[in-house]
């Protein structure tokens, strides 16, 4: 299995979901239930077992409930960001927001839409790539 410790980690989880109709007026994207977890949970635990120990995650919408959600992971330590106008802004206000924690580490990053959901295998095959500034898609 793949060793993430030397990575930047960022989860976008700051959209409204509007596409979701009457379900994304109670909950973000990321807090469906897929498998009896949260797709959010499926993709914490998906870099647990990598070794990663600190996420940072971008949140707007509901997002007391994304914090409530994630406090259950105890070994990883979590930098919330939260954006303000999260409405009007999209992901390049995200990115943006992550500069600062990033230029401190200056580790390659790995950013992460957190309503999908993958089989693991993808992140792997694309972190074990000798190519650079790789998008996986599904």
């Amino acid at each position: 299995m793949i060793d993430l410790k030397n990575y930047s980690i960022l989860l976008l989880s700051a959209g409204i979901g509007k596409r979701l109709g009457k379900i994304g007026l109670n909950k973000p994207k990321c807090l469906l239930d897929v498998k009896n977890k949260k797709l959010i949970e499926h993709l914490i635990e998906i870099l647990q077992k990598r070794n990663v120990k600190e996420i940072s995650i971008v949140l707007g919408y509901k997002s007391q409930m994304i914090i409530n959600t994630v406090k259950s992971f105890k070994k990883i330590k979590f930098n919330f960001i939260k954006i303000k106008d999260y409405k009007k802004n999209g992901h390049a206000k995200s990115w943006h927001s992550f500069k600062k924690i990033w230029i401190k580490k200056k580790l390659p990053i790995l950013l992460f839409h957190t309503d999908i959901f993958f089989d693991p295998i993808y992140l792997d095959n694309i972190v074990e790539s000798p190519k650079h500034n790789i998008i996986g898609i599904h």
